[in-house]
């Protein structure tokens, strides 16, 4: 992982074509945490519908599966995929992740910026595996370039966070 950090560093720091200015670094690195915060709230938000479609649609499947044993034949068939089973997990795995950044994040710790480098992972998996479901290569490619520029903020505001947790490097 350390190669992959390393690599990123130097693409989207070191060779990138614009750095963001100090105050814009302070301003992201101020931000983050609340950030994070929302967006795991949202994501929790985001879960629990998933999680009611999902056990929705499988209810009325069992209800159009039962009429069928009568003889009744519907034109429609409604199933929850696998897919949805995965989505569920993958967005509450990113709420939880959020919501556990936020702390780190707050205090300028590297495990803050880390649990956002992870999400930031854990996104780019999930467009490439959605790609076999959606087919769209249109999706998969703006979630690819939404994925850049988060890690490209995120690299940007890297030096903001502690080699460890022991102590932040930016002060309040």
């Amino acid at each position: 992982m350390d190669k992959l950090v390393t690599m990123l560093d130097e693409w989207l720091v070191k060779k990138a074509p614009f750095q963001l200015p100090e105050n814009g670094k302070k301003g992201l690195v101020t931000a983050l945490p609340w950030i994070a915060l929302v967006l795991g709230i949202l994501e929790l938000f985001a879960a629990w519908g998933l999680w009611t479609l999902a056990t929705f649609t499988s209810r009325i499947t069992d209800a159009v599966n039962q009429l069928s044993a009568y003889g009744y034949t519907s034109p429609v068939s409604a199933t929850v995929g696998p897919v949805i089973w995965l989505s569920l997990i993958i967005v509450l795995a990113e709420a939880v992740m959020f919501l556990v950044a936020f702390a780190g994040l707050k205090a300028h710790k590297k495990s803050g910026w880390t649990m956002m480098f992870w999400i930031s992972l854990l996104n780019i998996v999930y467009a490439v595996v959605y790609l076999f479901v959606n087919q769209s290569i249109f999706s998969l490619l703006m979630s690819l370039v939404g994925s850049v520029i988060g890690l490209y903020l995120l690299f940007q505001v890297r030096s903001f966070y502690g080699a460890g947790d022991a102590k932040p490097v930016v002060k309040k």
